[in-house]
């Protein structure tokens, strides 16, 4: 089976994950900080206010 390259940005927002998951001192990484790392990412937030705002998937994260 072919290897699977990760391209620069994936690289990037994987370590921003990894930060988050270290400044809050948590032992494993979360899909919450993976959401995290998107949130404060300026393509992510692009696309989303296409369809919604990052305001709107706050609250319905926070919410469940």
């Amino acid at each position: 089976m072919p290897e699977i390259s990760q391209t620069p940005r994936a690289a990037e927002l994987l370590n921003a994950t990894y930060i988050c998951c270290t400044k809050y001192r948590h032992e494993f990484v979360m899909p919450e900080h993976l959401l995290h790392s998107f949130l404060n990412d300026d393509v992510f937030l692009g696309t989303l206010e296409f369809y919604n705002n990052e305001h709107n998937l706050l609250a319905m994260v926070e919410e469940h």
